[in-house]
């Protein structure tokens, strides 16, 4: 196993911080709750892994780590305490980012920007959960799982969302640079420094992983966005093009008066 391999199967541990953003219409409070959460989240996991991997190394033999993946269950005080950990957290992962996925699908189907290929996920029930989005998106899952391989699912999967990361990294990087009086970030640490770095962080693991995988997601994306751009109707809401072409009329026009 090389470093790449290694972080696109342990990248998927800590993907979960983005749940709360995709169930932000549901949230009290999401400006607040999603932060706090975000953060909590990532320094519980780190030092939840960091710990594992520790008392790991201290306690079980090279040989034993490289030749049996499942060794947790022979040294564990109740050998099924572990099968029980693995379906409690690969429920709790899959629910999670089913039901946020499930959402964005519902979205885009009201939308329309699809057209019939979306149809089936606009159904909802009479309490408003679009149930028809989430046996839509449990569908796909199903068709990615058809890979077989976890490391390879993994690498797809990683790619995908390290790509995720990098667009709302550059739709940031935007409303920074465009001066959007609406976007008024409370994390003491943001500039468009850290935006950049996150960018060029992300891109680089994406190629580093495998660079086929991130050309075709870049070239995705690009489709994507492409029929987006020509399906989409007319709307009152802003862009972020729109946003940076006022803000450099504007500078500009501060420049010629002075």
């Amino acid at each position: 196993m090389n470093f790449a391999t290694v972080f696109a199967v342990m990248f998927n541990g800590c993907t979960g911080i983005m749940a709360g953003c995709n169930m932000s219409g549901e949230l009290k409070q999401p400006s607040r709750a999603i932060p706090i959460g975000t953060i909590i989240a990532v320094v519980i996991t780190f030092f939840v892994y960091l710990i594992l991997f520790i008392f790991t190394a201290l306690t079980c033999d090279r040989t034993l780590l490289l030749e049996d993946y499942g060794f947790f269950r022979p040294i564990n005080i109740w050998p099924p305490f572990v099968l029980i950990g693995v379906y409690a957290t690969s429920l709790s992962a899959s629910m999670s980012t089913l039901i946020g996925a499930s959402r964005i699908l519902h979205a885009l189907a009201k939308d329309d920007l699809f057209g019939i290929l979306l149809a089936p996920a606009k159904l909802v029930s009479k309490g408003g959960n679009p149930w028809g989005a989430v046996v839509y998106t449990w569908a796909l899952v199903q068709l990615v799982l058809l890979a077989g391989k976890l490391n390879t699912i993994a690498g797809i999967v990683t790619v995908f969302y390290l790509m995720a990361y990098a667009a709302i990294d550059l739709a940031c990087l935007a409303l920074e640079w465009a001066s959007a009086p609406n976007f008024r970030p409370t994390f003491r640490l943001f500039s468009w420094h850290t935006c950049l770095l996150g960018i060029l962080s992300c891109l680089v693991m994406m190629f580093l992983i495998n660079p086929a995988y991130a050309s075709g997601s870049i070239v995705l994306l690009l489709l994507l966005l492409g029929f987006i751009h020509f399906r989409s109707s007319s709307s009152s809401w802003g862009y972020i093009s729109q946003a940076l072409i006022f803000h450099q009329v504007s500078t500009g026009l501060v420049t010629l008066t002075i």
